[in-house]
């Protein structure tokens, strides 16, 4: 089996062998790019008459090998993901007009410890342990949204500053991405038949849950429930649900998608954010991760702040900083 470097660089020698004739003569490029959380391989394979090229991530492409696949599969399946990748290009380009990112920057959160290169290069701002970054939607539909980040040639090439970015964001993800705010029962049923539902409400004891909030969870993210964790952002459904329930709440960042809401009267925040942190490292997905800690939301100050301050600020595993070196003299 090869090793990864060896791996990357036969896909970068050999990716043009597998695409369609249209792309001969094209520049093949391998770089770093900073994504959420983490720092990819991207190949990208530039026609002569454009601009920009799509990027396929070759780490992904070696998952493949290393699950099992021949190196020649793993190569034909990047070519069809490049050639596919045009077809939609070619489809936006068309909608993408700079004087349009005015009415289509939304807002996403995502962790600063984790991403403190990539943050080098975009307009942010901070909230807590995470970062406000931004992120021009081209494209949403019942398949997923099509959007790229916002950095800083990209701003400055607007002519917006991040203030300008951050007061256009708060309006126009809340009307194209409205918050929604669900009981973790109902996101459970959503793709359940109608006859099993009705049957498990049936077999639920409803009125003891109803006197009992502090046993409840809501899950609080988005329309599409893609990127719905800056929901909580928006402080109206936090504070609805905190006078429904007669608490102030905890907030529990279960990936950048969304978050769950729990009555204070749930548990220690201590206790929860080592759930959490346990739910990220074995269940989440690096790029889905946020953070590690557990939010306060204070119903009569209607703010947000910390309830937790895990030293684990990194995403990975990894430390986020050397431990300390004492050097002492030795006794003569």
């Amino acid at each position: 089996m090869m090793e990864y470097a060896i791996f990357k660089e036969v896909v970068k020698e050999q990716i043009l062998e597998h695409l369609p004739e249209e792309f001969k003569g094209c520049t093949v490029d391998v770089h770093e790019v900073s994504k959420v959380n983490q720092v990819l391989d991207g190949l990208t394979v530039l026609k002569p008459s454009h601009h920009s090229a799509p990027t396929v991530y070759i780490n992904h492409l070696y998952e493949d090998y290393v699950s099992g696949k021949s190196i020649q599969e793993c190569l034909v399946h990047c070519a069809d993901m490049i050639a596919d990748a045009y077809k939609e290009l070619e489809a936006l380009l068309p909608r993408v007009e700079e004087s349009e990112m005015k009415e289509n920057v939304i807002m996403t959160l995502v962790n600063k410890e984790q991403n403190k290169e990539m943050l080098e290069n975009i307009p942010h701002r901070d909230f807590q342990d995470l970062v406000v970054v931004y992120r021009w939607v081209v494209d949403i539909s019942k398949e997923g949204i099509a959007s790229t980040i916002v950095n800083n040639h990209l701003m400055e090439r607007a002519g917006m500053t991040e203030q300008d970015l951050f007061q256009l964001a708060v309006e126009n993800t809340k009307r194209l991405l409205p918050p929604r705010l669900d009981s973790m029962l109902d996101v459970l049923m959503e793709d359940v038949p109608k006859e099993l539902v009705d049957t498990a409400l049936a077999e639920l004891d409803m009125e003891s849950l109803n006197e009992t909030p502090e046993l409840a969870m809501y899950v609080l993210s988005n329309s599409v429930r893609v990127n719905g964790a800056v929901s909580m952002l928006y402080e109206d459904n936090l504070h609805k649900l905190a006078q429904k329930l007669g608490s102030d709440l905890y907030i529990l960042p279960s990936s950048v998608h969304e978050s769950i809401l729990v009555s204070t009267r749930m548990g220690d925040p201590h206790s929860l954010a080592q759930m959490v942190q346990d739910i990220n490292m074995s269940q989440v997905e690096l790029s889905d991760r946020l953070s590690n800690n557990v939010y306060y939301y204070d119903k009569d100050l209607r703010k947000v702040t910390l309830a937790t301050n895990s030293p684990n600020k990194r995403l990975d595993g990894k430390i986020a900083e050397p431990p300390m070196v004492y050097e002492t003299e030795k006794k003569r």
